[in-house]
């Protein structure tokens, strides 16, 4: 999957090969999630549990893609989702947690 997010976190990013290489990236994803007004809605509950905008937003597109996991190497964001799970319609992992849950 890729989405609005990505590419607005990606045209940041000032190392112009870096930009390039993550760019093509987006080209093989099988669906594109762009945001609508019930994901800016979302942000705003998920920045109550303390996510940032980009973090929150991140979490509303995958939530409303039916993403089976979002993976993360943010502690930070795995801690926050381990603390308001309930709340959340997204299982967020790190990346160790997930090759621990593919590798059995």
């Amino acid at each position: 999957m890729a989405s609005d997010a990505l590419i607005y976190e990606n045209n940041k990013n000032t190392d112009s090969l870096k930009n390039t290489r993550i760019a093509t990236y987006f080209k093989l994803a099988q669906e594109f999630i762009e945001i609508n007004n019930s994901d800016i809605e979302r942000v705003k509950s998920l920045k109550g549990f303390g996510f940032s905008d980009i973090d929150a937003l991140h979490i509303s597109l995958a939530e409303r893609s039916n993403a089976d996991y979002f993976i993360t190497c943010d502690d930070d964001i795995t801690n926050r989702y381990k603390r308001h799970k309930d709340f959340i319609k997204v299982d967020i992992v790190s990346l160790t947690e997930f090759i621990g849950l593919e590798v059995k």
